[in-house]
This record gives C-alpha cells, structure tokens and sequence, in this order.
C-alpha cells in the first residue's frame, strides 16, 4: 500500500517511534511515490529542498513538488509556491507564487 510505505517514510525521517534513518526514509518514500502517492513525491522534494540524507537539491525539490503537485498533493503546491516566493531553484515570481499558494488553499 502506498501510503503505508509513505507513512514508515515520514517516521524514519521525523525518528517518530525509530531513530532517524534518512537512507532508509527516502527508500519507503520512493516506494511510496511510485505507487502514486503524491504526499510521498512532495515528502522527497522536502527531503532535497532541505538536504536530509541527501545533498540541497533545489531542482530536484521542484521535480518531485511537481509531481506531488499532479496527483492533488497540496503541501506540493505550497511548496512550489515557497520556491517561486523565495526564488530557491527557480527565478522569483510572487505572482506565480500566490496562483500555488491559492491552488494548495484550495485543495485543504
């Protein structure tokens, strides 16, 4: 189940009930996102944009928000418009970032 993998992802990222294993929580994230899990595209970009267990990765952050952002993820779309807010990865564009900050709103 994908929210399953999901879900051991953001515990082993967060220590909650394990220690902290970044490795191991890109793993299930990863596992989690190719069965379609957008929370677990948007929980890797989270993993890139800050660099936890992994270099910063700005572009990949995006890539990964997109994706979550595809399948109605809106912490994607919150995220993407931080990137555009902040020009972290892509060239800043307030406009573009509120039309994602509305989008996200939207989605709950």
């Amino acid at each position: 189940c994908a929210e399953a993998h999901t879900s051991l992802g953001a515990m082993y990222a967060s220590g909650n009930g394990v220690n902290v294993n970044y490795t191991k929580a890109i793993e299930f994230l990863q596992k989690g996102a190719d069965l379609g899990d957008g929370n677990a595209y948007t929980s890797l970009g989270v993993m890139f944009y800050q660099g936890k267990g992994v270099a910063i990765n700005y572009s990949k952050a995006f890539e990964y928000f997109q994706k979550g952002a595809a399948l109605g993820d809106a912490n994607a779309y919150y995220n993407l418009g931080v990137m555009y807010n902040h020009g972290n990865g892509v060239t800043v564009n307030y406009s573009k970032a509120i039309e994602l900050y509305q989008k996200g709103a939207a989605l709950g």
